[in-house]
Parts: structure tokens; C-alpha cells; sequence
């Protein structure tokens, strides 16, 4: 079942959109989904490619629609419709609201498909082709926003839009692995693309203010776009030239060895953030933020929790907001690791589930067929409601309890996702729609954890191990994980571990 995504850009530029669709788009596949990207041409890369499995195809957007002759604006349409019907398109998703908008809503006019945009940031400021946007967003039979405040602006801005159809779906990121010691004489960091509403200036003009107390100190831009010109010529005017280095594009490892390096990674957007996903990476990290009181922030940041608050455009309180996580080790530890024990909420499985219970929604269910993974390197007990199985080849244990253990039995036999959740639903008389989110995500979280297969194969529509009566009430189901061998539960519950952790018996007694 194949879904054109159509992006403002694609990888390998370095922003929120980009960073969550492939983070995202593997675990969609998963399910049965498969995604064809259609987003803004690069002047450095192939007109058509594969991206990690997902075909990407770069068409001059901006260009025709800024030209003079209807032919350039014609082709790209024609170009969208052939891509479409290569693949078999059955539904469109528009993440951001950018210069494809135009053409994506042509389509629309000549063949409509069930419809989802994504609003990435707030409406405060004017986009590519407002009318058009604002028309498509009341048009779509689906509105996801990444925060409540963009959802309010959103909601605001389009008068016609149902608050039914709109849909808050927070961004989301791979965890990126354990986090080095916070370094206080680490640089600055930021990320994004080079605009002006980023705020990167108000940063630079932040540290010119920070040198005296903090001769050592430095700013690391990362990302690429049409202001890096004027960035520069700011930094020289702001006498920080030399402490204001600019990154480009970066690889995700390298973003990450960025940010882990980093005593302060800033925020300082003007306005239109949604969520910020540099963020999150943060909090991941464990690294303290500093970002502006806009959009979506003050959702992915709690001020004088995991971070620090302050105004846009204010350069005076964000250089005092720097000095005083430098200058206090301890604060900074304290916030970065409060950020990082809360960015565990913000899923990346769940957050593919979200966009797939909205395919759903739509009538696009392809009802994959999974079953357990069969292997002698995985051993599985059940204790009454509780599953326990133990991955050798990983040295990782993972616990099961009420609705996930009954889950997790159901697909003993190769069994359809939607068949399994209909049948929850049934004994639990719980709604369809809720039971079939969280049998989904849960199955995408096993398969993630290499505990299902899909299966090729049509399978039976009904769960294997289904209870027939219930011992307690629907409860969205949890995979509990233990990577620590000496806490795996065996046969034997006085086992012994050796010290790599791997549990053995101990020698008998001669």
C-alpha cells in the first residue's frame, strides 16, 4: 500500500521534518506501509534515488512555481501524477506547509485521495500559497499538528476545520545511546536551517555578550541555508567572527557527537517552532536547552525543569540564561538529566503508530500478518498473566503483563494485527479503534525488539491464544526491558551470573 509523502525537503538536509520522517518511515514499512517522497530538488543529488528502501524523488517545486510560463508548472504536475500512478498511490500525506503544497492540491482538484497534513510549526507567520494552504487544511480528511500550541494555531487559523479532524502527534526520535559526562567548558550548539526565524543572530549577539566571563567560549551552528551570508557578516559585526563556527550539513552521528560535546544546546527561535527535535536530541543526551517561549516549545522544554525559558528576540536574557547553566555545573547536570529521563515520552514507535492509526482511519489497514519469532536463541515462560522471555543472543529480557502478555500469546501462530485487535475489542468491549492502536504499536515495538516476524503468507484471522474471558480490564499494553542478565527470571530464581553477566551454574562440589 504506498503513500506519497511530499516533505518541504528530504535528507540529507538537517531539520525537524527530515529528522522525524527517517526516524519514522523504517517502522511505517514495517507495518505494511510504503512510502514514496516526492519533495524539493537538490542541485547535488540524483533527481530519483532510493533512501534507506524508500524511493525519493526531487522535483523542482520552487522554481516553477515561481516561473513566468505555465509549462515548467505543468511538467512538475505531470511528473507528480506519473510517480502516483507508478506506484499505486492510495493516499497523500503533506508534511509542512511549503511550495509543494501547490502542486499536491492540484493533484487534489483532478484525482482526489484521502488526505493528511502534518503542521510542523505555527501559523503566526505567512506560508507558500497561503490561500491554498488554508483551503487544503480544511480540506484534509486528517490534521496532525507535533504540539497543542500549533494545534491552537492551526485551529485559529482556519475557521472551516473541524477540531475533530486535528490531531496531536508529538515528533519523536530514536533514542540516540547513553550520554557522556555533562563538560562544562563544552561550546554552544544549535541547529536548523539558516533563516531568520531560527534566531541564530539573536544567538550570536548572546555570546558576544558572554566572552568577558567566558573567554573560551564558542557557538557551532549547524545546518545549511540562505542566511548563512548574513550570519557571518553578523558575527564579524558582533566582534565573535573567530568563536562562531559554521557546521553545514551534518550526519545524524555527527549531530550527536555535536550536541554530546556541548555544555549548552540553544533554542532560540523567533517564532513558527512547533516541537524542536534539536531538542529532544538534547534532552536525550542529557544536555541542558535554552530555548525561546514560542509554539510548541514550552512543551518539549519545561522552564526550570529540563531546561530553561526565555523571551525571542532578547539576546540580553539569553546570554544570562548561558552564563547561568556555566557558571552552575550542578543546575545543568540536574536539568539535563530531569530532560532525559522525560524525552522517554516522547516515543518514536508510539509516534509511528500515531501516523498509522491514521492511515487507518482512512481506510488504509493493510493487516499484516506477524507471528513470535521462532529461534533457539530467544526462551519463553508464562507465569499465570505474566510472559517472560529472554533474548541470549542480546543478553536483554523482556517482561509481559495483563493485555501485553495476552497480546504477546495471540501471535503464537501467524495471526492478522487487525484480526487480533477486533477480537480484543469484542471480549473487552473496549472501542475498536483504541484496541487496534494499541495492538499495533505494541506489535511494531515486538518487531522492533526482533521478538515478531512478518509473514508473508495470508494468515488465519483469528489470534491464536486469544483468552476467552478476561481477568482484568483493557489497559494499553507495556514491554518492560531488562539488558542486565542478573536480573533475568529463569527456572531457577537463586541463578547465579558470571561477570560479563551471563548466568550459569555454579560448579558442584567435588
Amino acid at each position: 500500500m504506498s503513500i506519497l509523502v511530499v516533505p518541504t525537503r528530504y535528507t540529507p538536509h538537517v531539520g525537524g521534518i527530515e529528522t522525524l520522517l527517517r526516524h519514522t518511515l523504517p517502522l511505517l514499512r514495517m507495518q505494511g506501509y510504503e512510502p514514496v517522497i516526492a519533495t524539493e530538488v537538490d542541485d547535488d543529488r540524483p533527481s530519483s534515488s532510493v533512501v534507506d528502501g524508500v524511493p525519493v524523488y526531487r522535483l523542482p517545486f520552487l522554481a516553477a512555481s515561481r516561473s513566468s510560463s505555465p509549462r515548467p508548472i505543468l511538467e512538475v504536475i505531470a511528473r507528480l501524477r506519473d510517480i502516483e500512478v507508478e506506484y499505486d498511490v492510495t493516499l497523500r500525506h503533506v508534511h509542512g506547509l511549503d511550495f509543494g503544497m501547490f502542486f499536491v492540491w492540484r493533484r487534489h482538484q483532478r484525482a482526489p485521495l484521502p488526505l493528511t497534513i502534518s503542521v510542523h510549526g505555527t501559523l503566526d507567520v505567512s506560508v507558500p500559497f497561503q490561500r491554498i494552504a488554508i483551503r487544503m487544511l480544511g480540506l484534509a480528511d486528517v490534521v496532525t499538528t507535533v504540539s497543542n500550541g500549533v494545534r491552537e494555531s492551526v485551529v485559529d487559523a482556519v475557521p472551516t476545520l473541524d477540531r475533530d479532524r486535528v490531531r496531536v502527534i508529538p515528533n519523536a526520535i530514536a533514542v540516540p545511546g547513553p550520554h557522556a559526562p555533562w563538560p562544562r567548558s563544552g561550546h554552544l550548539f544549535t541547529a536548523g536551517r539558516l533563516q531568520e526565524q531560527k534566531g541564530f543572530d539573536v544567538a550570536i549577539e548572546a555570546l558576544a555578550r558572554l566572552t568577558e566571563r567566558h573567554p573560551d567560549l564558542c557557538l557551532h551552528i549547524a545546518g545549511d541555508g540562505d542566511e548563512e551570508a548574513a550570519l557571518r557578516r553578523h558575527a564579524r559585526q558582533q566582534g565573535v567572527a573567530q568563536r562562531v563556527h559554521f557546521l553545514g550539513t551534518l550526519s545524524h552521528d555527527a549531530l550527536v557527537h555535536e550536541i554530546s560535546e556541548a555544555s549548552v544546546v540553544l533554542v532560540p527561535s523567533k517564532t513558527i517552532e512547533g516541537f524542536s527535535l534539536v531538542a529532544l536530541e538534547a534532552a536525550h543526551l542529557g544536555r541542558p536547552v535554552v530555548a525561546t517561549r514560542v509554539g510548541g516549545l514550552p512543551e518539549t522544554v519545561e522552564d526550570g525543569r529540563t531546561g530553561v525559558l526565555v523571551p525571542p528576540n532578547d539576546p540580553e536574557r539569553l546570554a544570562t540564561a548561558i552564563d547561568s547553566l556555566l557558571t552552575s555545573p550542578g543546575r545543568a547536570r540536574d536539568l539535563g538529566e530531569r530532560a532525559r529521563e522525560r524525552a522517554a515520552r516522547f516515543d518514536v514507535v508510539s509516534c509511528a503508530g500515531d501516523y498509522a492509526a491514521v492511515y487507518r482511519s482512512l481506510g488504509h489497514d493493510p493487516l499484516d500478518t506477524v507471528s513470535l519469532r521462532h529461534t533457539t536463541g530467544l526462551v519463553q515462560e508464562r507465569v499465570g498473566d505474566e510472559s517472560v522471555v529472554i533474548d541470549l543472543e542480546h543478553g536483554s529480557s523482556y517482561g509481559m503483563a495483563g493485555t501485553a502478555a495476552d497480546i504477546w500469546a495471540s501471535f503464537e501462530d501467524a495471526a492478522s494485527v487487525g484480526a487480533v485487535a477486533r477480537s480484543f475489542a469484542s471480549r473487552y468491549e473496549t472501542p475498536h479503534d483504541n484496541v487496534m492502536r494499541d495492538v499495533a504499536t505494541f506489535a511494531l515495538r515486538l518487531q522492533v525488539a526482533g521478538l515478531l516476524d512478518r509473514v508473508a503468507t495470508s494468515a488465519p484471522q483469528h489470534g491464536s491464544a486469544v483468552a476467552e474471558s478476561r481477568a482484568h480490564p483493557w489497559r494499553a499494553p507495556v514491554l518492560e526491558t531488562d539488558d542486565d542478565m542478573a536480573h533475568l527470571v529463569l527456572r531457577d530464581p537463586a541463578h547465579l551470573v558470571d561477570e560479563a553477566g551471563w548466568p550459569h551454574l555454579p560448579e558442584p562440589v567435588p
